[in-house]
């Protein structure tokens, strides 16, 4: 018996559960005959492609720089003035 097995045994562990569908490292068959479930939470990569988009934009953008400058009450009139002339162009 491997010696994470032993421990599972002496913990009392009845549930493994693993991110992504598939974990070659949990023995599933030494976990079943112990009665353990094994699970996973399943596996989406939308989320870290949106994240990875809203980085690169807002570190192409300037975002965080201009948030805090926005926040400490600097920087609101060459925004505004900027709304202004993109909009006089409509």
């Amino acid at each position: 018996m491997a010696p994470t097995m032993r421990r599972a045994d002496a913990s009392g562990c009845v549930i493994i559960a693993s991110t992504g569908p598939v974990n070659a490292s949990i023995d599933v068959v030494a976990a079943a005959d112990r009665g353990i479930v094994v699970s996973h939470t399943g596996y989406r990569s939308d989320p870290t492609i949106d994240l990875t988009w809203a980085l690169i934009l807002a570190s192409a953008r300037n975002i965080v720089a201009e948030s805090n400058s926005m926040r400490s009450g600097a920087g609101k009139e060459p925004l505004v003035r900027s709304c202004a002339e993109r909009l006089s162009a409509f």
